[in-house]
């Protein structure tokens, strides 16, 4: 009954050109080297764009490299910690186990009953 318009996602007059170009697309009055010249002015305005994004992207890897460091660090720090308390709560263990003297010089199970 009623025919819908059709949408498309970008109008046809704002739909960029593709940048490389085959020789049998070009007409041969000229205007093909025009194209091409404000393709490569478009290409070179982006260049400086780029180069900042390349420096940002640079700098955050920087920081996460630092930031792996740190982390690292602290495992490190962690797993050390971690040893250290291991071994005293063995030493800790077999102090219990071994027969304790008293004062007076008697010798006491580890578990009276």
């Amino acid at each position: 009954m009623y025919a819908r318009p059709i949408r498309r996602s970008e109008p046809p007059e704002t739909a960029q050109a593709p940048a490389q170009r085959r020789w049998t697309d070009v007409s041969g009055n000229g205007g093909a080297t025009m194209n091409m010249a404000r393709a490569a002015a478009d290409e070179s305005a982006q260049v400086p764009i780029l180069e900042a994004e390349i420096k940002g992207l640079r700098q955050l890897l920087a920081e996460v490299q630092a930031n792996r460091d740190s982390l690292r660090r602290q495992v490190d720090d962690l797993r050390r910690d971690r040893d250290h308390w291991q071994a005293l709560a063995k030493s800790a263990e077999s102090e219990k186990a071994a027969p304790r003297t008293w004062f007076c010089g008697r010798v006491s199970p580890a578990n009276p009953r």
